[in-house]
């Protein structure tokens, strides 16, 4: 296993891996010259046109990423679509009055409503923004178990903290690969093969950010990833299909890659 790290020139704000985990669609915002800016990784290719301050990434599929915009700046109300291409990060359409509302990866179409028209929704082709269907009949239940159906192969990370339950169990068993002492805070994913910790100690009166991998009883990946930082950072880390996303400062994202 092997950690790359990539830095970014302003804050992350938002990232989507695309459903085969082979990209990542990043979403940067500087809030001090309020800019905004999409940017793929591994390929570093560029989405969209800059000074577009008041959109933000909705969805991707493996070949596009879907960009809504606000009814106005002021309110988080959605309106408008633009979808980009994630090949070359030009735009293939764009809908500005309508509302992008959930992504069907099986029929590769997107399910938007009429932003004046409340629950009155359309089926478009997610490549070229044609509408395949109007008056379409879905719950708003469905849309979330679709967008849930979307991540079911995921792994969210889970946090203890010194005064929970099971803290001393994970970190003794973190002490006996690692001998890091002095535990602060413990994140984790167990997946059938893997145990997965993200863990803080405190060596010195400096606060230090290790991420650790274990099979049964064999270490396959530890290193430190921060040293002396100034505060405990939760939900740091996820697991895609082959890939681990840890999020390393607010402009570094860390991606290792699974063999499985």
């Amino acid at each position: 296993m092997e950690l790359e790290i990539y830095h970014f020139p302003a804050q992350i704000w938002k990232f989507i891996p695309t459903p085969d985990s082979k990209q990542i669609v990043v979403e940067l915002r500087d809030k001090k010259i309020q800019s905004l800016h999409y940017q793929l990784i591994p390929s570093n290719i560029s989405i969209g046109s800059e000074g577009e301050k008041w959109q933000g990434l909705a969805e991707v599929s493996n070949e596009i990423a879907f960009i809504h915009g606000y009814l106005r700046p002021e309110f988080p109300i959605r309106k408008g679509i633009w979808a980009y291409q994630l090949s070359d990060g030009k735009l293939l359409w764009e809908q500005t009055e309508m509302n992008f509302v959930c992504f069907d990866a099986d029929s590769e179409g997107i399910i938007v409503n009429l932003s004046a028209k409340g629950e009155i929704y359309l089926q478009l082709n997610a490549k070229t923004g044609e509408i395949l269907a109007e008056n379409v009949s879905i719950s708003i239940s469905q849309i979330k178990e679709n967008q849930q159906n979307r991540y079911k192969n995921y792994h969210y990370s889970l946090v203890i903290k010194p005064n929970e339950k099971d803290f001393r169990r994970f970190a003794e068993k973190i002490i006996f690969f690692t001998q890091k002492e002095n535990i602060q805070a413990i994140e984790y994913i167990s997946t059938e093969k893997n145990d997965f910790f993200t863990f803080y100690t405190n060596e010195n009166q400096q606060i230090q950010q290790y991420f650790l991998v274990i099979e049964q009883a064999k270490v396959l990946f530890f290193k430190c990833l921060n040293e002396n930082i100034s505060e405990i950072s939760y939900e740091t880390f996820f697991i895609v299909p082959s890939k681990i996303i840890l999020l390393l400062a607010d402009n570094q994202l860390g991606i290792i890659n699974l063999a499985y």
